[in-house]
């Protein structure tokens, strides 16, 4: 008698399974989730990745904060295509959803039939970040820009420009006394609203004289003042022998042209104003400033230039992105130390962290010296015993400076050494373990410096610098009795160097600039490899010798890569941190944790 009902229990709720087993598949319909832009083709002129929504997109409360990325078409907004790794409860009107590859595909029927894949440019310069919003969009004549947007109260945004191959571009910075003048004259005093600088193109897209291009150094500035008046000034390093031609005054720096109502002479209270201002620090290749905004570019590699950007504007564009947000640490103070050393008078170890601009070695959370450092990037430290009597000091290196500090916070004699063109990568070497350290040093203009303990050059030091290039790391490794100062170039290539400063190994390997790297090494230098993360993120595992990919290289993704002993066993472990944290793998090449 109650088997039937027992029947139609046990159906609807087989039913109910079912239909909660098919909800599930539908939000989320694969364990295999594929980033579409591994896929997208280049015909998506904007790629952007948010959690801001447009209106009618809505998820489940769980999922308000889901990231979504949208691929934009310039010219046909109709074929714009979101991506979604979870089905939406609603659509803005007239959009669909089509599974892909575990996630969703949202938009307009017709942008949906169109979608396409075919990576080309586009993904080799994305690089998403968790903890904020990314924009890339390919511009006009060759160039790329990416901007990377988090709700920090400092109101920071960090930009990427790729400048077209044909434009002309050297990391060489920019005047010092135009740098001085710009800061002097932003407070405001003297009325100026806009001001840029570069030395690469030319302002509003003009020329000067044709006869003045053979001394034109490739630098210029434009400056504008509240009543209308526009200066730009054309550099050079010797204007000897050229008189005004009818196109501006010539001064000592170069070509000056205005527009406005000032008259011939007038510029020349400006010029003593340049050449009187107190030397900078700053090392910037560009500089565009207006009364809300401030953005300050250097150039990288391969037609690349990183910005900092700040001001009200990027106060405004910030505050509306709904991701916290963990900026650049070149752009803000570390809560974790720089590094730690050995205090001989307390018999303890000081904590050396940085609190912009200055640096602080503290004890117990006391401040026991600070230093304040010229120059904006977060210092390099190392602890050493210059006098090799068991009191230590702290190495510490920017884009400015090179320092050897002792524990009462004095100067070591012999510092700090100050490179004229900047500072691109600083290493301390100790070849033998007997605390006899080299400083190695490479500088704005390709040289790559060697000084002793003790601050003087070292002797039969013979490093010949590339044309064109800059080192922008420099590490030291030890491959059998042989020694190899491993120095990367801005162009990603790199240089194998013997301790006198000669080329002692020939690899093929490229490495990206901007990457740490790491290294496993073996019985030959031919044999050894190099770790770093690739344009794409991929961990990548290449030998020295043939640039042959082994070992680790495309087994994850990550934003860096580091070498480290984890369990105490005297095997170092790869550590590759990404988005989402760190993971760890050992000799084997197996992920050992998370």
């Amino acid at each position: 008698m109650r088997s039937p009902h027992i029947w139609a229990v046990i159906l609807t709720l087989a039913l109910a399974c079912g239909s909660a087993l098919s909800l599930i598949s539908i939000q989320r319909n694969s364990s295999e989730l594929a980033d579409p832009t591994n896929f997208a083709s280049d015909k998506y002129d904007v790629w952007e990745q948010t959690s801001l929504l447009p209106d009618g997109l809505v998820f489940a409360d769980s999922l308000q904060d889901e990231i979504v990325t949208f691929f934009q078409v310039n010219e046909r907004s109709d074929l714009n295509v979101c991506h979604a790794y979870a089905l939406p409860m609603t659509l803005p009107d007239g959009w669909s959803a089509q599974s892909w590859r575990g996630g969703w595909l949202l938009g307009l029927p017709a942008a949906l039939e169109e979608w396409e894949e075919n990576p080309e440019e586009m993904v080799s310069k994305w690089h998403p970040r968790a903890d904020g919003a990314i924009r890339l969009e390919r511009r006009p004549e060759g160039m790329y820009y990416s901007r990377f947007r988090g709700a920090s109260s400092d109101a920071v945004m960090t930009e990427t420009t790729w400048l077209s191959a044909s434009t002309e571009i050297s990391a060489s910075p920019l005047a010092s006394e135009w740098l001085s003048a710009w800061q002097s004259m932003k407070s405001g005093k003297q009325d100026l609203v806009a001001c840029q600088m570069a030395r690469w193109g030319t302002p509003h897209g003009g020329l000067p004289d044709s006869s003045l291009l053979s001394v034109w150094n490739g630098t210029w500035s434009s400056w504008k003042w509240q009543s209308g008046e526009v200066l730009e000034i054309w550099g050079w390093s010797d204007s000897t022998g050229y008189d005004s031609q009818g196109v501006g005054e010539v001064h000592r720096d170069g070509l000056y042209r205005w527009e406005g109502n000032r008259k011939p002479g007038s510029w020349t209270a400006f010029d003593r104003m340049l050449h009187d201002a107190k030397p900078t620090t700053l090392l910037w290749d560009a500089v565009e400033w207006t009364s809300d905004q401030t953005r300050l570019g250097q150039v990288k590699s391969n037609q690349r230039v990183a910005w900092i950007v700040k001001g009200d504007q990027a106060q405004r564009e910030a505050s509306y992105v709904q991701i916290p947000a963990v900026l650049e640490a070149d752009q803000n103070e570390l809560t974790e130390p720089l590094g730690w050393v050995r205090n001989h008078r307390l018999k303890t170890d000081m904590a050396v962290v940085w609190e912009s601009p200055l640096v602080k070695a503290t004890h117990n959370n006391a401040s026991v010296w600070k230093l304040k450092l010229d120059g904006v990037r977060t210092p390099q430290v190392w602890e050493v015993d210059v006098y090799r009597n068991a009191k230590f000091q702290v190495a510490l290196a920017n884009e400015v400076a090179f320092h050897v500090v002792d524990v009462l916070g004095r100067e070591v004699r012999g510092y700090p050494i100050v490179p004229s063109s900047g500072i691109s990568a600083a290493a301390v070497v100790d070849y033998d373990r007997n605390r006899k350290y080299r400083i190695l040093i490479g500088s704005g203009d390709g040289d790559l410096l060697n000084y002793r303990e003790e601050g003087a050059r070292t002797p039969g030091w013979d490093f010949k610098p590339q044309a064109g290039r800059v080192i922008v790391q420099i590490h030291h490794l030890r491959v059998g009795n042989r020694d190899y100062l491993y120095a990367g170039q801005d162009d990603g290539s790199i240089r194998l160097l013997k301790r006198s400063g000669g080329d002692r190994f020939d690899s093929p390997v490229s490495v990206p600039p901007e990457q740490t790297p790491c290294f496993r090494l073996s019985q030959s230098i031919a044999s050894s490899t190099v770790l770093y993360s690739d344009e794409q993120g991929w961990i990548q595992e290449r030998t020295f010798g043939t640039n042959e990919a082994v070992g680790m290289s495309r087994m994850t993704r990550g934003l860096s890569v580091s070498m480290e002993d984890r369990d105490s066993d005297g095997i170092e472990e790869v550590i590759v941190q990404t988005v989402d944290g760190e993971e760890v793998w050992n000799a084997r090449n197996e992920r050992i944790s998370p």
